[in-house]
This record gives structure tokens, sequence and C-alpha cells, in this order.
């Protein structure tokens, strides 16, 4: 018979037994005989947070492990997004449920804990928009968006895709902020206030798109020696000729001017120099 000792933690769940007979090899056990660790969670902070979710909380307790994989945390049956996780702490963000107490529950493995009404969906902490304009812009950024509603603070924030919008001017009932460079397509807009969470937008003010079209390019032949003035016709180029490069062959078109719909530049000459010496030869 074998006496032995197991840490007071570990990960949640059941873990085949493993014992390693100093100067021998590791003993056999053929009954696949297993250890459980039963996970525990004491407290969540904070203890409430926006209905439209993105309320960062953290929950103590023990067991929980060191890999987010293993670990499922759900407010009320909705996810709570793990960003962090170590044996006594698991952070996530919130994602949007009803107004009202919900359940917290954890599961690690087959081990599984719930604390009953540990959380408060609140409608006083959610941030209300009712509007957003405009809704695309240019890929190069430098668009003001308004955004009008209720609740906005000093610290609430703007993002569009993954970039920050840069804010202008808060107040109570409107924010305005720069967008910044980014790659084409729609993209989700969230408005988010720290220590509450996310502000509640309507399906048809939730997307921002970053636009760039080209409709037209004249003319589409131009003398080898360069100089031609070529006219880009489209949408979303933008206005600042330092955030956009135009390329014929492989050789830059300097930009002359620039503005959301159009494009003039002047191409380069494409001719290669040679030198040639006296017994008609080139030297290298």
């Amino acid at each position: 018979m074998f006496s032995f000792f197991v840490s007071d933690h570990g990960p949640g769940g059941s873990h085949l037994v493993e014992i390693l007979v100093k100067s021998k090899g590791w003993a056999e056990n053929d009954q696949q005989l297993k250890f459980a660790y039963v996970i525990a969670a004491t407290a969540v902070t904070p203890a409430s947070g926006s209905m439209a979710g993105g309320q960062t909380i953290t929950i103590s307790g023990s067991g929980f492990g060191k890999r987010n994989e293993n670990v499922n945390v759900a407010l009320g049956g909705s996810p709570c997004d793990i960003i962090s996780i170590s044996l006594f702490h698991i952070t996530c963000i919130t994602t949007a449920h009803a107004e009202g107490n919900v359940s917290i529950e954890i599961s690690v493995g087959e081990s599984s804990v719930t604390i009953l009404d540990a959380f408060e969906y609140d409608s006083s902490l959610t941030i209300s928009v009712t509007a957003l304009s405009p809704q695309q812009g240019s890929v190069s950024g430098g668009v003001v968006i308004t955004i009008s509603g209720s609740g906005f603070i000093d610290t609430t924030m703007v993002q569009v895709g993954n970039e920050n919008c840069k804010k202008q001017s808060v107040t109570e009932l409107e924010i305005t902020c720069v967008t910044a460079r980014h790659a084409p397509g729609k993209y989700p807009i969230r408005v988010v206030t720290p220590g509450k969470g996310f502000a509640e937008i309507p399906e048809r003010y939730s997307k921002f798109e970053y636009v760039l079209v080209v409709n037209s390019i004249y003319p589409l032949i131009g003398s080898v020696a360069g100089g031609t003035h070529v006219v880009i016709s489209g949408q979303g180029f933008g206005s600042n000729a330092s955030g956009a490069v135009v390329t014929v062959q492989d050789r830059l078109c300097a930009i002359t001017s620039i503005n959301d719909t159009h494009v003039i530049c002047e191409t380069e000459d494409i001719f290669q120099m040679k030198a040639i010496d006296n017994g008609g030869s080139h030297p290298g």
C-alpha cells in the first residue's frame, strides 16, 4: 500500500494518478485510478454591469487551472469571454443579457460550481446609443463620427473594429471621434465605458464601413518618358496625400491632387540608364 500527499490546490476535474518510484521508475496503474480536484468559487468583482455586456469581472476561488480551453464561464447562460486564468482567479468579459440578477456557472473539466445570483445586469449602468453619423468613410481614416445617446462620461471610449476612434469631444448626450486607418470592409462599433461595459447600439448603427472603390482610370495609356497625368475616380481615397500611394507598373505615380472621390498623379519614366563605353559594350 502506498500513502502519498497531494497539493491542496490543483486544476479542477479528474486526473490520472501517476507514481514515480525512486530508482525504479513509474508504477503501473492498470485500474486507471484517478484523483479529483473540486473547484470552488467564492466571489465576483464587480458584481454588476451593462446589459449589453463588456464588463470585465474577476471570479475568485480555487481549482481553476491555467488553460483557457478547459474552462467555461457563463452568466445566466450568456458566455463570459475569458481573458486570463490562474488557479485562484478567472478574468472574463461579460456578453449581453436581459436585465436582472443571474447566477454564474463555472466548469473546469468534469468539475463545476455555481454562484447563485452573483451578478446583476443593471439598466442604470447601460449607456444607450440612438444615432451615429456618418456610417462609412475612407480607409485612410480621418473621418469625424458623431454618436448621439445618453449616459456618456469622460472615460467612455469608441472602437471601430480593432482600432480606437480618437475622441474629440464628450458630453452626456454626444461623442465625436476621428477614425484611424483601416482595411476596407464593415466593422462593428463599440462604445465602452470602464466599470460599466458596452453601450446598447441599435443594429442599424452597429457597423462602420471603410470604403475603397476604384470606378475608372483615365487615360489607360501614356508616354514611356513619364509625365502622364492619370485621373483615378472612385470612393474612399481620403484627402491626405501622404497617406496614399499609387503605382503604375511597380513605379510610383506622384500624387498631385487627392480628395475622397478623385486622385490625380503623374507617371514616372520607365527608361533604364545604360552606360556604353567607346568599344560598344556595356561595362558590367
